[in-house]
């Protein structure tokens, strides 16, 4: 939402109406592909002056032209950046760089890199994600994890070692925070420290729901 407001030659507010304003973004080269857009503008709750609301699928930049009566206002246009949204792991998975999925043999170690990326597919720029990630061996069921490392800019290395030469199963999950809950049993929290009788709050992990990457099988 980007706020809206009038003011006369001297600088003093005045007044305007929502179908005085025109708010226009055009993708650049960074969002090539997205077509332009035409915000809707309201009349803001303070009722003095306006809001121009949009919403945009792809992240990048967009130039942003805002007209008052016809006339473009001063400093018009201007840059606007629109970063990618909250992961979402429906739309995350492997990197599909070239080469990105590498062949190993068994006994060695392999890797590859996974990506997150928001619901409408942008890419993410920053890591911090809690990624856990299993392979699951077709020939004989047995799973075994993956070491995850988080490389600070949406993407996440991950290295494996398959035990059996056969195809495997690569599961892959974006873990939630829940919120803590009493702990009866003694068990500390983290970072609890000493003294008090008060209750330690456990902190617990799930699944996010529906969010296991969509993984297909692969060499080993």
């Amino acid at each position: 939402m980007i706020s809206l407001a009038s003011m006369d030659a001297s600088g003093n507010a005045a007044l305007s109406e929502p179908a005085d304003w025109l708010v226009r973004l055009s993708p650049l080269r960074s969002t090539s592909g997205t077509s332009e857009v035409v915000a809707r503008v309201r009349r803001s709750a303070d009722r003095r002056t306006c809001a121009a609301v949009l919403s945009l699928a792809a992240a990048g930049e967009y130039s942003c032209s805002v007209f008052l009566r016809g006339e473009p206002i001063d400093g018009s246009p201007f840059l606007l950046n629109v970063r990618a949204g909250q992961v979402d792991a429906r739309r995350s998975g492997l990197d599909d760089t070239p080469g990105s999925l590498l062949d190993c043999c068994a006994g060695q170690e392999g890797r590859f890199a996974l990506v997150c990326r928001d619901s409408s597919g942008n890419r993410v720029a920053q890591g911090g994600e809690r990624v856990a990630v299993q392979l699951r061996c077709l020939a004989n069921g047995l799973a075994q994890r993956a070491a995850v490392v988080d490389q600070g800019d949406g993407s996440y290395v991950v290295r494996y070692r398959p035990e059996v030469a056969c195809e495997h199963e690569v599961h892959a999950w974006i873990l939630r925070r829940t919120t803590p809950t009493p702990a009866h049993d003694g068990t500390e929290s983290a970072g609890g420290g000493g003294g008090g009788g008060g209750k330690e709050g456990r902190v617990r992990w799930a699944e996010e729901e529906a969010t296991a990457m969509a993984m297909g099988g692969m060499p080993c």
